[in-house]
């Protein structure tokens, strides 16, 4: 791939994503769906949190994957969902809900993320891969965790 080709590809990515400060947000009743409370199937394959292993929740107080399950662009939030909502990843705040949205109406795939701050992240999915997501939330999730900085820093001495 082309320099330019990376740079047009990054300037997409970019405009994918929604980065909103509201403090004190409550999701509306209208957009709280299936509450997860199961793990979901291990078939879809996806590697974690684009090579660290694992998603770290501890950061993040609620995230709302809403897609239509009859469209042909939702397999990167199928594939979030499913490497959000694995045991391991959910061990790290049980405090946090993870909410699937199935909708009928052929909207395009969303993903609302609410950190603890009040920070809102919002994820337009249709053009975005899976480890393309992934990466961009352990960052934002890294940014936020104090103690995680510690650790890496403690590392690099």
């Amino acid at each position: 791939m082309t320099s330019r080709a990376l740079s047009e590809r990054s300037s997409d990515i970019r405009r994918n994503f929604d980065v909103k400060q509201e403090k004190g947000t409550t999701i509306p009743r209208a957009h709280r769906g299936l509450l997860l409370s199961f793990p979901p199937p291990r078939t879809l394959g996806v590697k974690m949190a684009a090579g660290r292993g694992s998603v770290i929740l501890k950061t993040v107080k609620e995230i709302i994957v809403q897609f239509c399950p009859f469209e042909s662009n939702v397999r990167g939030a199928r594939e979030f969902l499913a490497a959000i909502g694995t045991e391991k990843a959910r061990l790290t705040n049980s405090n946090c809900r993870i909410v699937a949205d199935i909708k009928h109406d052929e909207t395009e795939p969303v993903i609302s993320i609410i950190f603890n701050d009040g920070e809102r992240l919002i994820m337009k999915a249709a053009n975005l891969t899976s480890r393309e997501m992934l990466s961009f939330f352990d960052e934002r999730c890294f940014a936020k965790d104090p103690q995680a900085h510690e650790k890496a820093s403690k590392k690099s001495h």
